[in-house]
């Protein structure tokens, strides 16, 4: 099925959200900058659904200036052809699908770019509709497929306009800070049982809340730093 078209707000937004991504200012600590910096093989990006445009211009400078491809998993719906018209402005491998809606055969697309291309997947575990920082099962059972293993992140902005969508989707001011963060990479097994699949499951979810209140700590240290 065809994604809704997108009206003249939302092809606005999308220019809007190109435009201020490109002029946030990364803040990435030296031992988060290591572990991005070994995903020279493909590695499973893992953020909150919220903070996919706060990344954009991390990925630009970390992974496409640096000619490593990526990817990314949209869903067949308005929000999803958002995400997938910024993505494919920078160049970035767009996958439609969702855990709803094609989800099946998207895990298997999303399987042979990561083989083929040896690119590294963006994969926001809570969409496309949420219940919002909630990780649904495939982001494990793609690392499982592929090998790739799970880098967990989070992003936090010094300043940004929250959205009253259901993920309360950031959008950055103009020339904000953003801090991010990346934890251990975490290597799925090949053979797994529905515990084990469940406990990693679990895990991610609990590894990215404590990501992501070490991100907003930092936020707030550096923009109380800089007043």
């Amino acid at each position: 099925m065809k994604a809704p078209p997108l009206g003249p707000t939302a092809v606005l937004a999308s220019w809007l959200v190109r435009v201020l991504s490109a002029s946030a200012r990364i803040d990435l600590d030296a031992e988060s900058a290591e572990r991005v910096q070994e995903a020279g093989t493909p590695t499973i990006l893992a953020y909150w659904h919220e903070q996919v445009f706060l990344s954009v211009r991390f990925l630009q400078r970390q992974f496409l200036a640096r000619g490593q491809p990526l990817a990314v998993l949209a869903s067949r719906s308005r929000d999803g052809e958002l995400v997938a018209r910024v993505a494919s402005r920078f160049h970035v491998h767009v996958v439609r699908g969702s855990s709803s809606r094609g989800g099946r055969e998207a895990l298997r697309t999303l399987h042979r770019v990561v083989a083929r291309q040896r690119a590294s997947v963006i994969f926001l575990p809570d969409g496309p509709r949420g219940p919002r920082h909630e990780v649904k099962p495939g982001i494990v059972v793609l690392s499982q497929m592929s090998r790739a293993p799970i880098l967990p992140m989070a992003f936090v902005a010094s300043g940004c306009w929250t959205l009253r969508s259901w993920d309360q989707l950031a959008v950055p001011h103009p020339r904000c800070r953003v801090v991010a963060v990346a934890g251990e990479p975490i290597a799925i097994p090949r053979e797994l049982d529905d515990d084990s699949r469940e406990h990693y499951r679990l895990a991610l979810a609990s590894t990215l809340a404590d990501l992501n209140d070490d991100a907003a700590r930092r936020a707030t240290s550096a923009t109380a730093a800089s007043s």
